[in-house]
């Protein structure tokens, strides 16, 4: 046998011998990339779902609020539904991101002993609407100064501003941007979880009902 017969014999051999290995380390570093790829995707949706849902309430919040300042102005207390998905996800153009990002939007939403679902008219047209009916929203603070910008005269808006950070008209300091913007978000996603533990609790408590139902049935 010729030097090069041998050579890629051997070369074949040890080639068969590393695959046996090879292939089961590439398929589960495979795996191990795929599960951390989905487990991103869905943090990353929660923390999509969990803004889009604070922006939404604070929408609401703030209409109820223009509308006990001004009626006159604001005749509305309520929100079109559809209105409030396409100004919340205007900047989400995938079909299947929206529909998947509004489903948690919704239920965060509706799930809110504070929110109410309605049919009124709008334009003319009857639609499903969201309206606010409890008190001012908790880390809402935005939504004073929104509705206290839209009422008040611009005198008694640059007043205020004067004394919103010590003293000066300016806005804040980045650091101080950042500071409240991360106590929003975790204002909102705790909220979000008690709405998921308070949905387990009604689940288990549901499935218990089911089985005492079931026992007195058999005793029967």
């Amino acid at each position: 046998m010729s030097i090069t017969c041998t050579l890629r014999l051997s070369f074949l051999t040890l080639l068969s011998r590393l695959s046996l290995f090879l292939v089961p380390l590439a398929a589960l570093t495979s795996i191990s990339f795929y599960y951390r790829r989905r487990k991103a995707q869905k943090a990353e949706v929660k923390r999509q779902v969990t803004k889009y849902a604070k922006f939404a309430l604070n929408s609401l919040c703030r209409q109820k609020r223009l509308n006990e300042a001004d009626p006159a102005r604001y005749k509305d207390d309520f929100v079109a539904i559809v209105h409030l998905r396409d100004q919340v996800l205007q900047h989400e153009f995938d079909p299947k991101r929206r529909e998947k990002l509004w489903e948690g939007v919704r239920k965060a939403v509706e799930l809110n002993s504070n929110v109410r679902t309605r049919m009124r008219e709008v334009q003319g047209e009857p639609m499903k609407c969201w309206s606010w009916v409890g008190g001012t929203l908790v880390g809402a603070g935005d939504v004073d100064e929104a509705v206290a910008a839209d009422t008040a005269a611009p005198e008694m808006s640059e007043k205020r501003s004067m004394f919103s950070f010590g003293g000066s008209g300016s806005a804040p300091a980045p650091a101080q941007r950042r500071t409240m913007i991360k106590n929003e978000e975790s204002e909102a996603e705790s909220m979000l979880d008690r709405e998921e533990e308070e949905r387990r609790r009604k689940r288990e408590e549901r499935l218990a009902e089911i089985r005492r139902d079931r026992e007195s049935r058999r005793g029967f």
